[in-house]
């Protein structure tokens, strides 16, 4: 058990912290270096201006706990629930430092070091309660400028935002079938799991610009492919090929002109390629305004 040595003897909670001289001695105190706590109560401390070097944390409570200005180095963290805890300009840092079988339920951070791959495998397992954590831990990874750990943490919030819909969707087990009842939640998180799904097959949310452009490739060849049997239909000032290869490149370019938006003499007469052309330059300004917000996401980090 702790000694509390460094706190004068006494554990606060947050309605003692407001008097008292033991309060600044909590608030802007120091654990024993090298020290080990088992099993003591934190729910709701606030710990401000606290520091720990090589200490070891065993099945400690700090749910709900405030860590302001906080500091700790090589530090232990084995089993200890830290559900809803709030982390404000803190850090945590060092190679000896450890998060086994801790528990990060509604977790928040706000500019704040970690261990993020230690966070990463730590994450909750319920799918409602994980889209949550990453998505504090991803904001605060934004907030210090990691754009690495943003990455890992937002795709951690997509793939558990997914699951989670697709369990609502379904209303399977006792949680979903509790909080979201009904048909109409059914078709509701139904639709939401499918946009969803299919906006992170597309372009992964945002995050891959390469995916996005695969895709668009893919769907231009496939379009180019249902102009050929009507290529002879666009007039030109000189006729197209008529053989099957020559009649494929003359859709491929007409295709990837339309696409990009260039300026052409090639003018589509029926209404299937007019159709066509139409589509096809929807979806190049359809591509290049998901570029161009997947590059300001990235920019923004």
């Amino acid at each position: 058990m702790l000694s509390m040595a460094g706190f004068g003897g006494t554990l606060l909670k947050s309605k003692d912290l407001l008097r008292g001289p033991t309060a600044r001695l909590l608030a802007r105190g120091a654990f024993p270096a090298g020290s080990t706590i088992d099993g003591e109560d934190f729910q709701f401390a606030q710990l401000r201006d606290t520091g720990a070097n090589r200490v070891t944390f065993e099945s400690c409570d700090f749910k709900y706990a405030y860590f302001q200005r906080a500091y700790f180095v090589d530090c232990e963290f084995r089993d200890c629930d830290f559900t809803g805890a709030r982390f404000d300009n803190s850090t945590i840092r060092g190679e000896k430092t450890n998060l086994e079988g801790c528990k990060l339920d509604y977790v928040a951070a706000w500019r704040t070091i970690l261990p993020n791959e230690l966070v990463l495998r730590n994450l909750p397992g319920e799918a409602n309660v994980k889209r949550l954590a990453a998505q504090s831990l991803r904001r605060n990874a934004e907030s210090i400028g990691d754009s690495d750990a943003a990455k890992a943490f937002a795709a951690e919030e997509m793939l558990a935002t997914d699951e989670h819909y697709f369990k609502a969707a379904r209303g399977v087990e006792s949680y979903y079938n509790l909080h979201y009842p009904g048909v109409l939640n059914r078709v509701q998180y139904g639709f939401k799991y499918a946009t969803h799904h299919v906006s992170g097959v597309i372009w992964g949310h945002g995050e891959s610009p390469l995916r996005l452009l695969f895709w668009s490739s893919c769907a231009l060849v496939s379009l180019s492919a249902l102009l050929v049997p009507a290529i002879t239909s666009i007039g030109t000032k000189e006729p197209f090929t008529v053989d099957p290869i020559g009649a494929m490149g003359d859709a491929l370019f007409f295709a990837a002109v339309t696409f990009l938006g260039l300026s052409y003499d090639l003018q589509p007469q029926s209404l299937y390629t007019r159709s066509l052309t139409v589509m096809l330059g929807g979806l190049g300004y359809f591509t290049l305004g998901l570029l161009v917000a997947s590059a300001y996401r990235r920019l923004a980090r």
